[in-house]
């Protein structure tokens, strides 16, 4: 039995238990309540799938082979399920969060990695979701790693997941153009993200594989891009 300490658990997790899992595939229970996080807020409805896609672009384009394609995707899908312990309030706040508040939220890699070590079939995921926090720069969480410390998948995972998140609608803030959320990227490669990546970011846009987002923000410069 899963065991996450934070208010709100049961309740989401039996919504993902409604529907009986696919014998077939040991990891469709955490599909499944990857999908309630996702339908936590209309904000980042079809998140997980979206950063899905861009990870296996972006795996595709650096020359991962078809093996590491398939667990960067799978990853990056259930990147954020270790959400799936933090209050829904928290979740939903529109304002700035507390220092409880953000401890909440920066617990949810351990809370994800720890879930989805409980399934054998999950393994090569957990370091790639456990880390997908971390910066280029050594500055990120829960392991402060740095550079190529940090698993390639988790790094691909951490750009992908940065992008939708600036270029989607979310409850701290409206959504960026594909070109504002390109020039945020490159104003933090080095420091959050790894140069390689954001260079890859920026071919894939060109190619026309990263679909063009038209929504119109002014943005106030981030601290460093929130997810």
């Amino acid at each position: 039995m899963m065991r996450v300490v934070a208010g709100g658990f049961p309740k989401r997790l039996a919504e993902s238990l409604q529907a009986p899992a696919d014998e077939e595939d040991p990891l469709q229970l955490l599909y499944s309540i990857v999908e309630v996080v996702d339908r936590t807020d209309s904000y980042t409805s079809g998140h997980s799938a979206r950063v899905a896609d861009l990870a296996a672009v972006i795996a595709r384009l650096i020359d991962c082979s078809a093996g590491d394609i398939a667990v960067i995707k799978q990853a990056a899908f259930l990147h954020d399920i270790g959400k799936i312990g933090i209050p829904e309030k928290v979740l939903r706040k529109s304002g700035p969060l507390t220092r409880e508040e953000r401890h909440m939220i920066d617990l949810h890699p351990i809370f994800g990695a720890s879930m989805l070590a409980r399934v054998p079939e999950a393994a090569a995921l957990v370091p790639l979701v456990l880390h997908h926090h971390e910066h280029w720069d050594g500055h990120g969480y829960p392991g402060k790693l740095a550079m190529t410390d940090i698993p390639v998948g988790a790094r691909v995972i951490a750009i992908a997941d940065a992008y939708d998140a600036m270029t989607s609608y979310r409850t701290y803030g409206p959504a960026m153009t594909s070109e504002q959320g390109l020039d945020e990227l490159r104003r933090w490669s080095g420091k959050q993200f790894e140069p390689r990546l954001v260079d890859t970011m920026q071919e894939a846009f060109s190619y026309g594989l990263i679909e063009r987002k038209k929504s119109v923000v002014f943005p106030e410069s981030f601290g460093g891009v929130l997810t």
